[in-house]
C-alpha cells in the first residue's frame, strides 16, 4: 500500500481532514446565493444526521468569506448572549477595528456607552448592532454569521428574532446554520420564528461512492475492486468514510479485520448512532425493528399491524432524521452504514 507522510483521515467531529471529499455543488450553491447582487435569501440552513459533514461544509463556506476583504465572519455559540457575542466580534475583527476607532465611532461595552459622532449613546446591544451594521453597510461590508448544530434555546431565539428585524432594515447580514432535522423543525415552528419556514434548507446527500472509492485508491494505494468494496461499506456516510480510511491507514492493509470492524462499529455507536437512537420515538424504534427482517412496505405494515397512512408518517420521519432510504420503490432500508447491526444489538438488549 502507498504510505503518505501523515494520516489523511481525521475521525474528530467537525475538523476538516486532509482526505476530504468536497461537496462542491452544495458549497457553490451557498456561496453563489450569498454573493449575488440580489440574494434570494440571506439565510441558509444545512440539515443532515450527525456525522454527515454539516460542520465541515459550514467551515469551508466561512473560510471562503474570511478570504474576502469586503466580508466579515462571526461564529457564534448558543450558550451566552449571541447579540453581545456578535457586537464584540465585529468590533474586535481585524478588518474593522480601524473603522470603529475613528472619531465618528466610539465603542465601549458593558457599563459604558456606545456612540457615533452626532448621535446619542445607545443603551442596549440590539440598537448598537443596528448602528454598527448601518455603518458597515455604508462602507460596503457584508457580515456572515455562522451557528453550528442549532437547538432551540433562549439565546438562539432572542438572536433570531433580532436577526429578523435586521433583515427588515436590509442590513448586509447573512446567516448560515447547521442542525439536525428535528431541531430545525422545532425551531422554525416556535412562535415568532416561523419566518424560518421560508428559509432555504440544504439537506446534505450521501457522498458519492465513486468519489469515496477514488479517494481510498489515491490515499491508500489499493486496487479498484477493494476501493469499491470499502466505499460500499461506508454507504456514502462522511464519518464512516473517515473511520474506515483511518483504520486502513494505520493497519497498512487493504482489508478490515474483525477487530477493526468492531472498533468502527463502536465509534459509530458512541459518537453518532446512540445519540440518534436516543432521540427517536418509541414508534420510530418499532419501525426500525420491523426493518431488520423486512424491506417491503407491505411486510413492515403487516409486522407492525398498521395502515398505509400510518406507515407513511413513520417512513417520512425515519427518512427525515437520516436513517432510512426509500429509493427502491415499495421498500425501506437503512441508509446509515452498519446501522442495521446497531439496531439488531439494541433489540437483543431490549429482548433480554
Amino acid at each position: 500500500m502507498h504510505e503518505t507522510s501523515s494520516n489523511p483521515f481525521n475521525i474528530t467531529f467537525g475538523e476538516e481532514p486532509a482526505s476530504l471529499i468536497d461537496r462542491k455543488e452544495e458549497f457553490l450553491k451557498i456561496v453563489s446565493t450569498f454573493e449575488s447582487d440580489s440574494p434570494e435569501s440571506k439565510i441558509t440552513i444545512i440539515i443532515g444526521p450527525r456525522g454527515c459533514g454539516k460542520t465541515v461544509l459550514l467551515s469551508q463556506v466561512k473560510h471562503h468569506f474570511d478570504e474576502r476583504a469586503d466580508w466579515i465572519t462571526a461564529d457564534l455559540t448558543q450558550y451566552s448572549n449571541m447579540l453581545e457575542q456578535l457586537a464584540a466580534k465585529l468590533y474586535e475583527n481585524g478588518k474593522l477595528k480601524h473603522l470603529f476607532l475613528k472619531g465618528e465611532f466610539n465603542f465601549s461595552f458593558r457599563g459604558l456607552s456606545f456612540s457615533i459622532r452626532g448621535e446619542s449613546p445607545v443603551s442596549n446591544v440590539e440598537t448598537l448592532l443596528e448602528r454598527m451594521l448601518g455603518y458597515l453597510k455604508s462602507k460596503g461590508k457584508c457580515v456572515l454569521v455562522t451557528i453550528d448544530d442549532v437547538a432551540s434555546g433562549d439565546y438562539l431565539r432572542q438572536f433570531i428574532q433580532s436577526y429578523q428585524s435586521f433583515l427588515r432594515e436590509k442590513y448586509p447580514l447573512f446567516l448560515l446554520m447547521t442542525g439536525l432535522h428535528e431541531n430545525i423543525s422545532n425551531l422554525q415552528t416556535t412562535r415568532n420564528l416561523t419566518f424560518l419556514l421560508r428559509a432555504p434548507k440544504l439537506v446534505l446527500p450521501r457522498l458519492s461512492l465513486r468519489a469515496i472509492a477514488l479517494a481510498y485508491r489515491s490515499a491508500l494505494g489499493i486496487d479498484d475492486k477493494r476501493s469499491i468494496d470499502l466505499a460500499k461499506l461506508t454507504n456514502g456516510y462522511a464519518y464512516a468514510y473517515q473511520l474506515v480510511g483511518n483504520a486502513l491507514y494505520k493497519s497498512k492493509s487493504d482489508k478490515l479485520s474483525k477487530a477493526e470492524l468492531d472498533a468502527i462499529d463502536l465509534s459509530l455507536e458512541e459518537n453518532a448512532y446512540s445519540i440518534i437512537w436516543k432521540n427517536m420515538s418509541g414508534e420510530d424504534k418499532k419501525m426500525a425493528y420491523a426493518m431488520l427482517d423486512h424491506a417491503k412496505a407491505s411486510d413492515i405494515m403487516q409486522k407492525l399491524g398498521i395502515t398505509n397512512s400510518k406507515y407513511q408518517v413513520y417512513r417520512k420521519r425515519l427518512i427525515n432524521i437520516g436513517i432510512a432510504d426509500d429509493s427502491a420503490r415499495g421498500s425501506l432500508s437503512f441508509s446509515l452504514p452498519r446501522f442495521k447491526e446497531f439496531v439488531r444489538f439494541q433489540k437483543e438488549i431490549e429482548d433480554e
